[in-house]
């Protein structure tokens, strides 16, 4: 009789867990359905202003992303394909096994990602778990230190057109790789995997056509990601939500750092806008660069999805790396007084 009640309580406790669950899933999908109905309705309003908002999110990503990225994808594709993360893999073994609990083959997709900027860190994880080079548990330690933007954007598109300061963007630059590195190690966990990687047989045939084909699919996916989030900047900055802050610089800061949460090049304008101390500007900065933007997120996502890594999980990851980055900014940015 007691082993019945037992079990008739725990039914009904499992029950009244499902129906939680299932009400909580209700109000966040009604909350998501309201939300998108606004977004299209305001389109409908004012559609001339969203037509160019969606013209000015394909001009960026023609005139500064698809130049910028579709070379370094293309390359590390054809690199992936030819067997170079292997011979990378040997002679970084055994310092990325003692640093990271990972195999030498890690090194590969953070010198790739630090090179290339974002999201080719998370493209070529996902190219070496889908060749089996890698298992679930390394992909995700490694995507905690191999998501970084890019030289080009830091000290060309940053440094030069938004900073006009060469020595502030390259602390940032510095701060922003320093804190991919320290990052890795938070997440390396205890229990110790086999660091060998496995050498596959490569499949040589096609590598020209395979790799545009590709690098092509991955960059209408970026473009998609572009031109909607530079959509959904513009939506929220019209929606009168952030009319309510205070006319403060605390307050414009504060709307700065959001933009930069959403998008990560408006946010750094934004920020650059705002009288604020240099050593704060610089940590600000470092903190929006190293967590890259929502849009960059989904970007990464896209790909370290499909390796069975949460999304949770990399967000947590991106807060760690972009609290590191905004503290060396600002210690920097004191240090050497820019």
């Amino acid at each position: 009789m007691a082993q019945n009640s037992h079990r008739r309580k725990f039914k009904t406790h499992k029950a009244a867990k499902a129906k939680i669950h299932v009400s909580a899933d209700k109000v966040k999908n009604s909350f998501l359905i309201a939300l998108v109905s606004i977004a299209i309705v305001m389109i409908v309003i004012k559609p001339e202003i969203y037509i160019n908002s969606t013209k000015n999110g394909l001009i960026i990503f023609t005139a500064s992303v698809l130049p910028a990225l579709f070379p370094f994808f293309f390359f590390s594709t054809v690199l992936t394909k030819i067997g170079a993360p292997l011979e990378l893999a040997k002679l970084f073994n055994k310092p990325f096994k003692r640093m990271y609990n990972t195999n030498g083959i890690s090194s590969y997709v953070f010198f790739m990602s630090i090179i290339c900027g974002y999201p080719v860190g998370a493209k070529l994880i996902h190219e070496l778990h889908s060749s089996g080079l890698i298992d679930v548990r390394q992909a995700e330690k490694t995507a905690s230190f191999c998501s970084t933007s890019g030289p080009l954007f830091i000290l060309g598109t940053l440094g030069i057109t938004i900073l006009n300061n060469k020595n502030l963007s390259l602390i940032i630059l510095a701060c922003h790789y320093l804190s991919a590195f320290l990052n890795g190690f938070i997440y390396r966990g205890k229990t110790k995997i086999d660091s060998e990687f496995i050498s596959l047989p490569l499949d040589k045939k096609d590598v020209l056509a395979t790799s545009i084909s590709n690098s092509t699919l991955s960059m209408l996916n970026l473009c998609g990601y572009i031109v909607i989030f530079n959509l959904i900047i513009d939506l929220i900055l019209n929606s009168g939500v952030l009319s309510v802050l205070p006319q403060t610089v605390p307050a414009s800061t504060f709307k700065a750092l959001l933009c930069g949460i959403i998008e990560m090049t408006r946010g750094c304008i934004l920020l650059n806008e705002v009288a604020i101390p240099n050593f704060l500007k610089c940590g600000l900065i470092c903190f929006v660069i190293s967590f890259g933007g929502i849009g960059i997120l989904f970007q990464s996502m896209s790909f370290l999805g499909k390796c069975g890594i949460k999304t949770g999980k990399v967000l947590l990851q991106k807060f760690t790396q972009s609290l590191i980055s905004f503290i060396l900014g600002i210690i920097a940015a004191l240090i050497l007084s820019v």
